[in-house]
């Protein structure tokens, strides 16, 4: 994973998670918000499962958790399965401490990069 991959996780998490907070507790029930807020957990879903290697997807659980799962529900499944209390608890409990790592790991993955090109 590269840095720039990572900074988009992020900038698209705390989008989502942001929008949660600016409408309210009850932004579950306002459709669009619903809506956007999918939609952003979708996209990093999307970077988890097109851009990270399955390998390093596999070897971190504490990093990814069912974020590529969870995209591939929304966008293949949403009429059918789709469950509004999973995204509840996924933006309001995994997804802040997914942000946490992604931000703790984001210098480590710099240095890496920066080690590289000289």
């Amino acid at each position: 994973m590269d840095s720039l991959t990572l900074r988009k996780m992020i900038e698209f998490a705390e989008t989502a998670m942001r929008w949660t907070s600016e409408a309210g507790p009850a932004w579950i029930e306002q459709e669009q918000v619903r809506a956007a807020v999918a939609m952003y957990l979708g996209q990093v879903g999307e970077i988890v499962n097109r851009e990270i290697a399955p390998a390093e997807v596999s070897a971190n659980p504490d990093l990814f958790g069912e974020l590529g799962a969870f995209r591939n529900r929304i966008y293949h499944h949403y009429y059918r399965d789709f469950r509004v209390d999973v995204l509840e608890a996924t933006v309001g409990l995994e997804l802040p401490d997914k942000v946490d790592l992604w931000k703790a790991k984001l210098p480590e993955i710099e240095a890496e990069e920066r080690a590289r090109e000289d």
